[in-house]
């Protein structure tokens, strides 16, 4: 199994190595990108794009605001937003920082 070459492995598999192979079942290639499928609350299994490092902030800011009126939403909207359609490993903990440190949230009312 995955978890039997990773602990076998030498020079030992870094732990962010181990975390991604952990998961190599839950990719996918398709039409030439590569997908994350998952299980989406209230959707069901979803096939998600995984997102380049260079692409990230950029599909962070487009999860956490609105476009049509520039609301700032708020963690949790993010959240469900990104959910659905995006995947990189540890985006809930990118997203989260991304929005501690926005300066338009600072002083703004948080909006659902």
């Amino acid at each position: 199994t995955m978890r039997q070459w990773i602990n076998a492995a030498d020079p030992p598999v870094s732990s962010r190595i181990a975390e991604l192979l952990e998961e190599w079942d839950f990719f996918e290639l398709k039409d030439g990108v590569l997908n994350h499928v998952c299980d989406v609350p209230g959707k069901g299994l979803t096939s998600r794009q995984v997102v380049p490092a260079p692409l990230r902030t950029e599909v962070m800011q487009w999860a956490h605001v609105d476009g049509q009126n520039n609301r700032h939403l708020t963690l949790a909207a993010a959240k469900r937003r990104l959910r659905e359609l995006a995947y990189w490993p540890g985006w809930a903990g990118s997203l989260t920082e991304y929005i501690d440190k926005c300066t338009g949230c600072r002083n703004r009312t948080w909006l659902a």
